[in-house]
């Protein structure tokens, strides 16, 4: 994405604030943009094979938006879904799922934190492991440094029993990786702080 030739094109002064491409080919990218820098942006669908935006693709309208591919026809996107819904740091706390082609206002809710949430709003991220398996992590912040994790099942949405200060940081053959920066004492002895487990 030539980003000076758009932001030329458009009378925009954007910057690049993201890229995340969908796993396993990585073609279909979704791009955050920035006018001037601010926190919110607008996110685009862009095909590397073609080099261009997709026509009619996903688009997401200027805003503190948290979005992840769950498959090439949805997302998990956190945003400021009506007014208000926003923490009093003003980031989301809501995610829900939206399918490719349809409106915003159609897209279901998948998880709620609360909106006195502290932190940077409610993040979702989606892992593979090269074995088709796959993990939708959602991460509820607590405040700066504190936050509750939870998976997305064919049951719903369930916390995972880690500590507050500990991260998935990965989806290994099936298994799920955990970093530690407190002890796990409920995992036994040998799970302290800085390990992963």
């Amino acid at each position: 994405v030539d980003i000076d030739a758009l932001g030329k094109a458009e009378g925009k002064s954007w910057v690049m604030r993201g890229f995340d491409c969908l796993r396993p080919d990585g073609r279909l990218c979704l791009v955050s943009l920035s006018n001037g820098g601010e926190d919110a942006v607008e996110v685009r669908e862009f095909d590397l094979d073609k080099s261009a935006f997709v026509p009619g693709g996903f688009h997401l309208p200027r805003d503190k938006h948290r979005v992840a591919w769950e498959d090439a026809d949805h997302l998990l996107l956190a945003t400021e879904w009506t007014p208000g819904d926003l923490t009093p740091s003003g980031y989301p706390y809501i995610v829900k799922r939206l399918v490719r082609g349809m409106p915003l206002a159609s897209a279901v809710e998948v998880y709620r934190g609360a909106k006195t949430d502290g932190g940077y709003g409610v993040s979702t991220e989606v892992l593979h492991d090269g074995q088709s398996n796959r993990l939708i992590v959602i991460e509820r912040p607590l405040d700066t440094f504190r936050h509750q994790t939870y998976v997305v099942t064919a049951r719903g949405t369930e916390r995972l029993a880690i500590p507050d200060k500990a991260s998935v940081a990965g989806l290994v053959a099936g298994r799920v990786i955990v970093k530690l920066d407190e002890a796990w004492p409920g995992a036994g002895a040998g799970f302290g702080a800085g390990d992963d487990g």
